[in-house]
């Protein structure tokens, strides 16, 4: 749920107050017979992105190109579970794969409104119906037999959440100066958009905890600075003041938001830090930093993952307690790695 690779978001770390973090430290000796899915975007327009199996000690076990005989295409953007197996969202490529849980393709969703083939970006699912926003102004709704409809939204859409009868669309305008500043709400039972909430400058991420959501804003990649904002039941926006910048976010099996913040140094030298955020706290609580060349953000059972990419080698997975504990790290198998999936 995230920006092109062409664009780098400078995250500034401002002075505030936060909780100790924990030492790198691996507490636990990777079992091989724990594997995990992962997801690498590849290079914008090089097809070269990658769906792998791999085991904690980063043994590849096999991959989507193995099972189906092409490759995965071209920008993996997100993979949820679905209808007992996965979707999978290739930006480039214009493509939503529904596979099994072996990674066998059973349905290629190629959306289109009119005649323009649409470009998927994230996903979410509700029930036994996948969404998708598709950055060309539009949602689609997948059923499991591929069939889908599209409606309106605003400019951009990065990512989505369902909340109750809803849909909450992330619009981010696009890559260049002129960003959006909206989340368009959708009636679910109509399937179209019932109201627009103006929150901050480019939209691009927004997760679900409970009943908050949470939304990130990356700002204009200059003087406005992204950031983080929760909305309430009553469609209220507010600032989380405390947090210094945000560049991912994901949701975290103890009840709290995740947030990935990058610093850059003078040779764009990236060093990661991951905060959580639970409503109502005074404050976020500093859980990993100085992790380098820290790329992505996603999470599991007890645990978080980090994506870490040079942008130009193979990238790794590392693996944490969710307190903070660091607990090993492998080969993602491809390169700029997006998400990962305990299996």
């Amino acid at each position: 749920m995230r920006k092109s690779l062409s664009i780098i978001t400078l995250a500034i770390i401002a002075s505030f107050s936060f909780t100790s973090c924990h030492k790198e430290v691996p507490t636990d000796i990777p079992d091989t017979s724990d594997r995990f899915l992962v997801l690498c975007e590849g290079s914008m327009k090089a097809n070269n992105a990658t769906l792998s199996i791999v085991t904690a000690n980063g043994n590849l076990v096999t991959d989507f190109a193995t099972v189906n005989d092409y490759a995965l295409g071209d920008t993996g953007q997100d993979i949820v579970e679905f209808n007992g197996g996965y979707a999978i969202a290739v930006t480039g490529s214009q493509r939503v794969y529904l596979t099994d849980k072996d990674l066998k393709v059973y349905h290629i969703v190629e959306p289109r409104v009119g005649e323009d083939a649409c470009s998927p970006r994230n996903l979410v699912v509700d029930g036994n119906t996948l969404y998708a926003t598709l950055y060309e102004g539009y949602i689609c709704r997948i059923n499991p037999d591929g069939s889908y409809r599209t409606t309106d939204v605003g400019p951009n859409p990065e990512a989505l959440v369902i909340r109750g009868n809803f849909a909450y669309v992330a619009n981010s305008g696009g890559y260049l100066p002129g960003f959006n500043d909206t989340v368009s709400k959708v009636d679910l039972e109509k399937f179209e958009q019932v109201e627009e909430l103006k929150i901050d400058l480019n939209p691009i991420n927004i997760e679900l905890v409970g009943d908050i959501i949470y939304l990130q804003c990356a700002g204009n990649y200059a003087d406005v600075k992204p950031c983080v904002y929760s909305i309430g039941l009553d469609d209220k926006a507010v600032k989380i003041e405390y947090t210094d910048g945000a560049d991912d976010l994901a949701v975290f099996s103890d009840g709290t938001i995740g947030i990935l913040v990058k610093e850059y140094d003078a040779t764009w030298k990236v060093s990661g830090t991951v905060r959580n955020y639970k409503a109502g706290d005074e404050m976020a609580n500093t859980l990993m930093t100085g992790k380098v060349n820290a790329y992505s953000l996603s999470a599991g059972d007890g645990v978080y993952y980090v994506g870490i990419s040079d942008y130009s080698t193979t990238g790794e997975i590392s693996v944490y307690e969710i307190n903070g504990d660091h607990k090993y790290t492998f080969s993602a198998h491809g390169l700029n790695p997006r998400k990962a999936i305990a299996l």
